[in-house]
């Protein structure tokens, strides 16, 4: 078969980036009917089951795409194509062990995590994500090898099929369980075999098993993207056909191979289970600090958001509004940068193991550069834009918005930090440093508690000091990740350079978005300010972008028809190029 072409960096980085805009537009549409259907209280049934997931995932899958990838790429770089074949089965082979366990962790272990969090009710929804495990793990396998081969493209349509299998499955099982159970309400009195007073008390038993089938609806899509990647393998294009591999030379034993997978695979789980720390410290300390802070001073608390609620029911509704809808928001912005740390790893990978300094440097000010234009002006736009944004997307929830909007605000500029942690971990992870974000996030989640003990306890803070705790948190490990790369690199790398134009347009597009919204929610409705107020927002960047010439040419030339825009572009004096004025820059100090 003929071999499928590589992308270059850039080339990749859009592709990953196209498909997690398509991801998250479904996405968007599959957790805001599904808020509606489940409300504040649902809403923290399915999230804790994702909490709850989340690092369980990271231990046993999250690592593994990265893993196989860097491996793949180290042996195509070198030659050894058989290798890079090989590493495929063996990955497959040993991730089916690992999810297998972590199954049967979260599978019978549901109930003792929810007990733990204080959530009992969401264990159901914990087991129904289990298998997601499983899924994750095989595919894993074959999304890290086509990365390896610097090939995006079926890592992005998997995404993109999975979560449009998420929108389809979730809302129908969970609309469809809501509605089974009043039915069964109306004839029975029952509500799958517990008893209901009142219709409203049945709508509350409901939804344990109303968040149970959207997380099943989860767990099925992940098994659909698993057999979409293993239709691609089987009778697609080959990334590195056999033909490739004729003439390399002898194969390493599967030994040999498994044991490097776990050696790379380890400390990048372990820093991916440790990214999602934060998450699992929230977990397991915010629940039970809202409810301290809601048993010291509900009425502080009621009174700060405009609710009525009891001391009872306040942190269960204060969470779910949280993990539901601000954490939504807030992991959008890092989602889009992932996907350059994914991108970048083959390429960093390749040209540190082949001592090409320059290669890596230019390598690594790309990431910067282009993980900038996009963190900033999101996280900026989304704490300035904060409850316009939040009113767009739940306009039927005013309660939920009221509680959650200034957490929204802080988590915004927080998302800028966290978006950059991505793509550094995978450049350190490229150049066999995935050590050190393990060691950046155990004292970031040490900052991430004390904020959470002290601060969520405190009825005068409540959410709000979960989200100073996050900012806190990513702002010491990004400080720290960026400071270790440039010192480990062995090269020049001009990171103020690459980041300080995005950054200033970032800022100028939130600080019009907002300016635009103030003007023109007196002339329209607020939904309709908002939309318009992110469109001046974003040709105000576009402007700040050129005027400050972040864009730069090779950034052009990866886009579809990208080549005309370079040309006029350069013409008008407006585009930069790295490659070009490389030569005449000095060597950084």
């Amino acid at each position: 078969m003929e071999r499928a072409a590589k992308q270059s960096f850039i080339q990749g980085a859009v592709i990953l980036t196209g498909s997690t805009l398509l991801v998250k537009a479904i996405g968007a549409l599959f957790k805001v009917p599904l808020m509606n259907i489940l409300g504040g209280t649902g809403m923290a049934y399915f999230m804790t089951a994702y909490e709850v997931f989340n690092p369980i995932y990271a231990l046993s899958v999250a690592g593994f795409p990265a893993a196989v990838s860097r491996l793949v790429s180290e042996y195509t770089a070198r030659g050894r194509q058989r290798d890079a074949r090989r590493t495929l089965k063996i990955a497959s082979a040993l991730f089916l062990a690992v999810g297998a366990v972590g199954f049967a962790l979260l599978y019978f272990g549901g109930k003792v995590f929810c007990r733990a969090v204080g959530n009992p009710d969401a264990a159901l929804a914990v087991q129904m994500l289990s298998p997601a495990l499983v899924f994750g793990c095989l595919s894993a396998a074959v999304r890290g090898y086509y990365q390896g081969c610097q090939n995006m493209v079926p890592t992005a349509i998997s995404q993109v099929v999975e979560a449009v299998a998420k929108l389809v499955l979730g809302i129908a099982l969970s609309y469809g369980t809501f509605v089974w159970a009043m039915e069964g309400y109306a004839r029975t009195g029952l509500v799958f075999g517990r008893a209901a007073a009142s219709a409203a008390q049945a709508k509350q038993l409901a939804l344990p098993y109303a968040a149970a089938g959207a997380v099943l609806g989860v767990a099925l899509s992940t098994g659909v993207s698993m057999l979409y990647l293993f239709c691609q393998h089987k009778f697609g294009r080959h990334a590195l056909p056999v033909k490739s591999a004729q003439g390399s030379a002898r194969p390493a034993s599967a030994r040999h191979i498994a044991r490097r997978l776990v050696q790379i695979a380890l400390p990048i789980c372990l820093g991916s289970f440790a990214t999602s720390l934060t998450s699992v410290i929230d977990l397991f300390s915010v629940m039970n600090a809202l409810e301290r802070a809601a048993g010291r001073g509900a009425d502080i608390i009621c009174a700060m958001y405009g609710l009525q609620m009891s001391a009872v029911d306040l942190p269960t509704f204060l969470y779910g509004c949280y993990t539901g809808m601000a954490t939504t928001l807030y992991n959008l912005v890092p989602a889009l940068t992932t996907t350059f740390g994914v991108s970048a790893l083959p390429a960093v990978t390749a040209a540190y193991v082949g001592g090409d300094r320059r290669q890596l440097a230019q390598n690594a000010q790309s990431v910067f550069r282009v993980s900038a234009m996009m963190a900033v002006p999101a996280g900026l736009g989304i704490a300035a834009m904060a409850r316009p944004i939040l009113h767009l997307l739940y306009g039927g929830r005013q309660q939920e918005i009221a509680a959650v909007a200034p957490t929204l605000t802080v988590l915004g500029a927080a998302a800028v930090l966290l978006a950059f942690t991505t793509p550094v971990y995978s450049m350190l992870q490229a150049i066999g440093r995935a050590d050190l974000p393990l060691k950046l996030m155990v004292v970031g989640g040490a900052i991430k508690l004390a904020c959470n003990l002290v601060l969520v306890r405190d009825p005068r803070y409540n959410l709000l000091g979960a989200s100073f705790g996050t900012l806190c948190c990513y702002l010491f490990i990004v400080i720290g990740a960026v400071a270790l790369f440039l010192r480990q690199v062995g090269a020049p790398v001009h990171f103020w350079r690459a980041v300080l134009g995005p950054a200033f347009s970032g800022l100028i597009c939130a600080v019009s978005a907002r300016t635009a919204y103030s003007l023109l929610c007196h002339v329209f409705v607020s939904n309709i300010s908002c939309v318009l107020s992110i469109a001046v927002g974003c040709g105000c960047y576009l402007l700040a972008l050129l005027g400050t010439g972040s864009v730069q040419e090779e950034d052009l030339l990866a886009l579809p028809g990208g080549q005309k825009l370079a040309a006029k572009l350069h013409r008008w004096g407006l585009l930069g190029s790295a490659s070009k004025r490389a030569a005449h820059r000095p060597k950084a100090v």
